[in-house]
């Protein structure tokens, strides 16, 4: 029960350290008009809570914590460079964002609590996976190999997903990308995503508290699969042609040759 409690205090501190994060991001994004800054921020996150998690629980950290620090911290710093590409390279605010701040865009406490305060909080529940981990100093090297490497692999699929999908973007802009990694899954960068999550969940699944740690790679898997990953993005893309056949034809995230 006392360790329950320690992680449960813990983790509010470190949604409290990304609520005050998400209020500076959202200051300059309600200033600029730019909602959609929020999604440069988002592996961000990762990286500032996994950092203060580490830092409060110094004496508990092992090669396994130390691996999967640098493999979130690499994910995360992928995935703002990318994303702060796109966002640099269009005046427009993201058309989603418009969409969902329509009905409270100038009611500010309402949309810090309800995009950036909400965003703070589901980022915590992901990083739920290193805090547990932190607190134990107990690791298995054999998980430990076989989650290194199932990382690597989602790190490079994801990473081929995005490459393919923002070449197809610049030469056919508006047109279904079915090619690449594409071919195979609908989805291939949510895939080697949620890879991702499950291989850091692996690399310290032996630790004292590895059961806690599942609340991690399970909170991306539900967001991405039935929230706001690609339910959304499949509405989008149903307008476009072709679209029931690809949809038919190709699996939804695990590829499928």
């Amino acid at each position: 029960m006392d360790n329950l409690v320690l992680i449960f205090k813990t983790w509010l501190l470190g949604l409290l350290l990304l609520l005050v994060l998400q209020y500076v991001v959202f200051l300059y994004g309600y200033r600029k008009k730019r909602i959609d800054v929020i999604d440069v921020f988002w592996g961000l996150s990762f990286i500032v809570i996994s950092c203060f998690y580490g830092a409060i629980n110094l004496s508990n950290l092992n090669i396994a914590t130390e691996l999967a620090f640098l493999c979130i911290t690499i994910w995360g710093l992928r995935l703002v460079s990318h994303i702060f590409v796109r966002f640099k390279s269009s005046n427009i605010q993201d058309q989603r964002y418009t969409d969902i701040t329509k009905s409270f865009i100038n009611k500010p406490i309402v949309l810090y609590i309800r995009v950036f305060a909400v965003q703070a909080f589901l980022a915590s529940m992901v990083t739920i996976v290193f805090l547990a981990s932190t607190l134990s100093s107990k690791h298995n090297s054999s998980l430990l190999v076989v989650g290194i490497f199932a990382w690597l692999f989602g790190f490079i699929f994801e990473s081929i997903s995005d490459s393919q999908l923002k070449k197809h973007v610049a030469l056919h802009p508006g047109e279904l990308m079915k090619t690449g990694l594409w071919k195979y899954s609908r989805h291939p960068n949510y895939f080697g995503e949620l890879v991702q999550w499950w291989a850091i969940w692996l690399m310290l699944s032996g630790g004292k508290f590895a059961i806690i740690g599942l609340v991690g790679p399970l909170s991306i898997s539900i967001l991405i699969l039935f929230v706001s990953g690609i339910p959304p993005l499949e509405k989008h893309m149903a307008n476009k042609k072709g679209w029931q056949e690809y949809k038919k034809s190709t699996s939804m995230i695990v590829p499928r040759l």
